[in-house]
């Protein structure tokens, strides 16, 4: 992979309705969990991935809410083995 740098988009929505939020992102998450690949993957990673994902799925993948939840869903990504991170306004 010389000359690639993988980057992760942190889907975040900094709100005082986090149920609006969700709902927005749902749909968004709905259109990829479409698509083969990304099916595979959400399959792998979440046992209850359904074409309309749940709460717990969209919280693990994103952070949508208080500023609390923002900065614990960057700290999540940043946490993890990837080279670079991009926050990615819903």
């Amino acid at each position: 992979m010389e000359g690639f740098e993988i980057v992760a988009a942190v889907p975040v929505c900094l709100t005082t309705d986090a149920a609006a939020g969700r709902e927005v992102f749902r749909t968004t998450v709905a259109r990829y969990a479409s698509l083969p690949f990304y099916r595979k993957m959400l399959d792998r990673t979440f046992e209850e991935m359904s074409d309309t994902p749940s709460d717990r799925i969209l919280d693990e993948l994103g952070g949508i809410g208080d500023e609390a939840a923002v900065k614990d869903a960057v700290e999540r990504y940043r946490a993890a083995p990837i080279w670079g991170k991009v926050l990615a306004p819903l």
